[in-house]
């Protein structure tokens, strides 16, 4: 069996969850949230950075946009997570640096 990227692993659950075949809590399959949260954001930081070593890189340093925090650890819950969008999303925009 081969190994899929997590880029792969989050596009796999997009479509489970587009189906219907991925619910809450009850079904054969359970997931966590905080991991689709980090599964998305490598996911647009991949796309937006061009590749996986600099995805990880932006992931885990300081970020000023974010008053110096690791954007991984702002994943954590739901408004960190749109932080870090956002400023992936200005990266991709050309806003941020």
């Amino acid at each position: 069996m081969s190994r899929q990227t997590q880029t792969q692993v989050y596009e796999n659950l997009k479509e489970l969850r587009r189906r219907g075949d991925l619910t809450s809590a009850g079904d054969t399959f359970f997931y966590d949230a905080r991991l689709l949260r980090v599964l998305e954001a490598r996911a647009m930081a991949e796309r937006i950075l061009g590749g996986e070593s600099e995805a990880d890189a932006w992931l885990h340093r300081p970020n000023p946009y974010m008053a110096g925090q690791l954007p991984i650890d702002l994943i954590g819950d739901t408004l960190g997570a749109a932080v870090v969008r956002d400023a992936l999303e200005r990266i991709d925009q050309g806003q941020l640096a």
